[in-house]
C-alpha cells in the first residue's frame, strides 16, 4: 500500500509542479512626448498591469495614462498568440488592432 501511494505522488507531483497560474507584473514609468521634429510636449506618467497566462495563450496588458490638466485614461489590450509565435492585438474601444510575430525565445 505504501509502495502505491509513493507511486502515485511520484507521477502527480511533477505534473503539479509544472501547472502555473497566470503571471501578473506591475510597471509604473514617466516618459517625455516630444513631436516629429522635437519639440517637447510634456510628460506622461504609467502605470500598467502585464497578465501573462500561458494556459490561455493570452497576454493582457492593462495601462492607467495621466497626463498633466487632463483626466487620468486607461487603455486595455489583449494578445491572443498562437502555436506559431504570431499574434493578434485588439483593444476594448478598437483604437488599437494589429497582428505580430515574435522571433527569438519566449
Amino acid at each position: 500500500m505504501r509502495t502505491g501511494i509513493v507511486m502515485l505522488i511520484a507521477l502527480v507531483l511533477p505534473e503539479l509542479a509544472r501547472a502555473e497560474g497566470p503571471v501578473r507584473l506591475y510597471y509604473v514609468g514617466e516618459a517625455k512626448v516630444s513631436s516629429a521634429s522635437g519639440e517637447p510636449m510634456g510628460s506622461q506618467v504609467y502605470l500598467l498591469q502585464k497578465t501573462q497566462d500561458r494556459d490561455k495563450a493570452t497576454i493582457t496588458e492593462r495601462a492607467v495614462i495621466v497626463r498633466p490638466g487632463e483626466a487620468a485614461e486607461e487603455w486595455t489590450i489583449r494578445f491572443a498568440v498562437k502555436d506559431d509565435n504570431t499574434f493578434a492585438l485588439s483593444e476594448d474601444s478598437g483604437r488599437a488592432t494589429g497582428s505580430g510575430g515574435q522571433r527569438g525565445r519566449s
